[in-house]
């Protein structure tokens, strides 16, 4: 199962949200991986805030 199936059957799984943010921000496409990764952070995953501290300011 990739991550957008994850999230299409459960829209709060913050861990899939922070896998797919790292998968996008290593590809290259920094700006959507970061918001992956806010979004994690704001259903409550909290090593998320650490990525984004490190990545995505």
């Amino acid at each position: 199962m990739d991550c957008n199936s994850a999230i299409k059957l459960n829209p709060r799984y913050a861990e899939v949200y922070y896998i797919r943010g790292i998968i996008k921000h290593s590809l290259g496409d920094e700006n959507s991986g970061c918001l992956d990764l806010s979004k994690a952070g704001e259903l409550g995953y909290n090593p998320a805030y650490k990525v984004i501290s490190d990545y995505c300011n």
